[in-house]
């Protein structure tokens, strides 16, 4: 599933700024591959990768959340096509 955006919390945020700054462009790298296209890359960076297995649950968490919602809407969407059809067909 591709994304077009994804929100950084201010706790992140933060706690990046006080990363030396290879780790801070590491830990970008992680988090924003992984958000954008669901993918773990590959990192030298220890405190990077330190950083982001802290954030990762709450990002599947949302991954979880945004997953059932698509699901959801894709099984209305169906049910209202279905009725549309019907009227159409019955007027």
């Amino acid at each position: 599933m591709e994304r077009d955006s994804w929100v950084i919390y201010r706790s992140f945020y933060e706690a990046a700024k006080m990363l030396p700054i290879e780790s801070k462009w590491h830990f970008r790298d992680l988090i924003t591959t992984y958000m954008m296209d669901w993918e773990i890359i590959d990192c030298p960076d220890n405190i990077a990768v330190a950083m982001f297995m802290m954030a990762k649950p709450q990002k599947e968490n949302i991954k979880d959340m945004i997953m059932k919602w698509r699901d959801n809407f894709r099984k209305n969407l169906d049910k209202v096509n279905k009725n549309h059809k019907t009227k159409t067909l019955s007027n």
